[in-house]
């Protein structure tokens, strides 16, 4: 498979070679300062924000799959990492939903859930 539309993975292919992102060695946990980064569109002004970051930290890490962060995931995140404070990987960015009556949710995937169900990670 190349995409998971379950939870908003895809895998691309890209020509140009760019560095890896150290894979956490751990599943995150409550508390853990996140860093979530993308390339939302902004559709006022017709402009990509290049690299746009946000600050939070873990609220809830549910069956080991989904990363729960403070750190706002805006449209056009999706696909892009959800980074621990050691700069590793410990999520792939994919929903987040604001409302007055839900509250506020950022989710990621655990990258985990990437090597399992499109890529065969070592």
């Amino acid at each position: 498979n190349d995409f998971d539309p379950d939870n908003d993975l895809a895998l691309i292919e890209i020509k140009e070679s760019l560095p890896l992102i150290e894979e956490s060695p751990t599943f995150a946990q409550r508390g853990w300062w996140t860093m979530a980064i993308g390339n939302p569109y902004d559709p006022l002004n017709e402009a990509v924000l290049i690299n746009n970051t946000t600050f939070g930290y873990i609220s809830n890490v549910l069956d080991n799959t989904y990363n729960y962060t403070t750190a706002t995931i805006n449209h056009g995140n999706s696909g892009g990492p959800l980074i621990n404070s050691r700069g590793q990987l410990i999520g792939i960015n994919t929903w987040a939903s604001s409302g007055t009556e839900d509250g506020t949710w950022n989710i990621a995937v655990d990258s985990d859930v990437l090597c399992d169900l499109l890529y065969k990670c070592d």
